[in-house]
Order: C-alpha cells, then structure tokens, then sequence
C-alpha cells in the first residue's frame, strides 16, 4: 500500500502540535529542497483544524491536508497510520501507544520500534 503523506502531525491543533508544524513549515523547504513533501494535520475537529490550515502563512511552500483522527475511534486511527510514512503524536497520547503496541505490526505494516521507546509522560514537579 502506497503511502499518500510524508509526514502526519496528530494532535496539530494543540499547544505542542503547532509548535511542530510552525518548526516542520520552517525547516522543511531547506532540508529537503527540490522534494514535494505531502505533510497532514490531523485531529479529532474538522473545524479547528481547517482554522489552523487557513492561518498558516500564504508563502509557505507546504500546504498541510486534514486527516479527521480520534483516539476513540479505531478506524479512524487505522486510516491514519496507513496513509502515513511518519507519524508524530503531539501530546499525551502515550496510553494509545502502548496498548496500540501489539497491534502495531498490523496497523503500519512493519516491524514497530522496540518496546523501551514507550515510555511514560510524568509531569515535572
């Protein structure tokens, strides 16, 4: 199965989401000049995410496509992962990822990442 995005950004209508996309539209250009690069934003809201589609700066070269994802939806999980050759999760989405972990292999087609990438988020006191 052919992979339709580069890169996918879930969770890019967060505080840390756009912070990722903003450093991806930056960046991205000069470090992979002369590529067309297919970047998503994905998210559980349409709508936010078509706002923040339309308030990235016009003289981007990067023009993001929205992916309608949430975390309680499996299908929509599996449709996202499988249109995707990287996946950034912007945010606390760690309980997704390990129980997603045995399942990994069938959701994006390959071997996943060993075991002791998943780690928990603890919060700084």
């Amino acid at each position: 199965m052919a992979k339709t995005f580069d890169l996918t950004i879930f969770g890019a209508t967060g505080f840390t989401g756009k912070f990722i996309l903003a450093e991806v539209l930056r960046t991205a250009p000069a470090a992979f000049a002369g590529q067309k690069l297919h970047i998503a934003v994905a998210g559980r809201s349409r709508e936010r995410l078509e706002k923040l589609v339309a308030s990235l700066p016009s003289h981007t070269e990067i023009h993001p496509e929205i992916i309608v994802a949430d975390v309680q939806d499996e299908a929509s999980m599996r449709a996202m992962c499988r249109a995707s050759k990287t996946l950034i999760a912007a945010g606390l989405y760690q309980t997704l990822f390990v129980a997603s972990y045995r399942n990994l292999r069938s959701l994006v087609g390959t071997n996943p990442p060993a075991p002791h990438l998943f780690f928990p988020c603890r919060p700084l006191s």
